[in-house]
Formats: C-alpha cells, sequence, structure tokens
C-alpha cells in the first residue's frame, strides 16, 4: 500500500484574523511587562501651551490604582475594533469618502478618456516614436 504525501499548502490568514490576534496578544502583554509612566510639566510652545514629559523620571505604576484598572481583559479585546473605530471616525469618513468618488471616476470612465486623449495629442505632437515613449515614462 502506498502513502501518498500530500503538500500543505499555507496561506496567509486573513487580515481581520491577524488584527485580533495582534489585539490578543497586546492584551496578553498588560498581564506580564510592567506598567510605567514618566511626569509631565505644561510648556510653552510658539505661544501655545503644551505637555511634555520631564527626561529621567520614569517610574513605574502599579496595574491596580485610583487611576483605574490597567490590566486588558476579555471586555476590552471585544471592544477593541469598535473603540478603534469611533476613535478614527474622521479618517474612516475621509477613506470612504475618497474611495466612493474614486469608484465613480473609474466606472465613468473619464481616467481611460483623459489618458487616451493625452496619448493621442502625444502623438500628434511627436516626431518619432521614441518621444511617445519618453514622455508616457515621465508621466508614469
Amino acid at each position: 500500500m502506498e502513502t501518498v504525501k500530500r503538500k500543505i499548502k499555507w496561506s496567509l490568514p486573513h487580515s481581520y484574523t491577524l488584527i485580533f490576534l495582534i489585539i490578543v496578544a497586546i492584551a496578553g502583554l498588560t498581564w506580564i511587562v510592567p506598567s510605567g509612566q514618566f511626569d509631565r510639566q505644561e510648556v510653552l510652545v510658539d505661544g501655545s501651551s503644551r505637555t511634555a514629559i520631564i527626561p529621567g523620571t520614569y517610574h513605574t505604576v502599579p496595574k491596580i490604582s485610583e487611576q483605574g484598572y490597567l490590566r486588558q481583559g476579555f471586555a476590552q479585546i471585544a471592544s477593541a475594533p469598535l473603540e478603534g473605530i469611533i476613535n478614527a471616525a474622521d479618517v474612516v469618513a475621509f477613506v470612504l469618502i475618497v474611495g466612493g468618488a474614486f469608484r465613480i471616476i473609474l466606472q465613468t470612465g473619464a481616467i481611460d478618456r483623459a489618458l487616451m486623449a493625452l496619448a493621442g495629442r502625444l502623438k500628434s505632437d511627436s516626431d518619432s516614436h521614441g518621444d511617445f515613449q519618453r514622455y508616457s515614462k515621465m508621466i508614469f
């Protein structure tokens, strides 16, 4: 009886899976890595007040204190994606609007027509085929 060797095909997991694994790993590190912080002070920079750290003042902070519970658990892991979207709502909205506008421009064929018109204009303006290639390399 022959044994058939099958090759295992490895593929990269889905991007959502990777993000979830990173969130779980970082939440796990909150239980292992000691917490700490620098002391801060208000500094006047170009006429505006900014918070800056004081060099050399790093100290550890207990995981459970009056500032809160610093370890991340299952509730924080589950709420992390939603909180991330809420905190980055302006970026998410910008990407959706630009993506939608680009999709509309592509569907109307405006970019294709503009490139064809440019290619036709460069072809009629140039004396030889070499000039067209030189101009197209400059554009792209």
